[in-house]
C-alpha cells in the first residue's frame, strides 16, 4: 500500500474491504479517501459492467446523473456522481477510490480521485 506525507494526512489505515481487497483509507480533517484495490480476475470487463448497471435508467425521472468518463486514466475510467467514487481499471486491478468530502465541488472531487487512482494503477 502507498505511505502518505505525515504532514498531510492525519490518519492511514490498511484494511480489507467488504470485497475481501487490499483497501486504504486516508484521512485529514473533513476529507475522507478510500482506495480499494481489486486484484480479482478481469478488472476490465467488470469496469464496464458496472458503468452499464449504472447507467441503465428504470424509471422516467432519473434520481443521480450517470456516470461521466474520464478520460486517459488506466484501460478506461468513470466516475460515479452518485457515489462519489472513481472507478478505473489496468490489466491486473480494479480500482475503486471513494471520496468523502463535504463542501468540495464535483471537479475537485475527480482530480483528487484520480491523482490517488494513478499511484495504484503504477504498482
Amino acid at each position: 500500500m502507498v505511505r502518505a506525507s505525515h504532514a498531510s494526512v492525519s490518519s492511514q489505515r490498511q484494511s480489507t474491504g467488504n470485497n475481501a481487497q487490499p483497501q486504504c483509507t486516508y484521512r485529514a480533517g473533513h476529507l475522507t479517501v478510500i482506495a480499494n484495490i481489486d486484484s480479482s480476475p478481469q478488472p476490465f470487463t467488470r469496469l464496464e459492467r458496472a458503468v452499464e448497471e449504472d447507467a441503465q435508467q428504470f424509471s422516467t425521472v432519473r434520481k443521480e446523473p450517470p456516470p461521466q468518463r474520464v478520460a486517459g486514466l488506466g484501460l478506461d475510467a468513470d466516475w460515479f456522481p452518485g457515489e462519489g467514487q472513481l472507478l478505473t481499471a489496468n490489466k491486473r486491478r480494479l480500482i475503486t477510490v471513494i471520496l468523502k468530502w463535504p463542501g468540495a465541488t464535483t471537479a475537485r472531487k475527480k482530480v483528487l480521485s484520480a491523482a490517488v487512482a494513478r499511484v495504484y494503477l503504477r504498482q
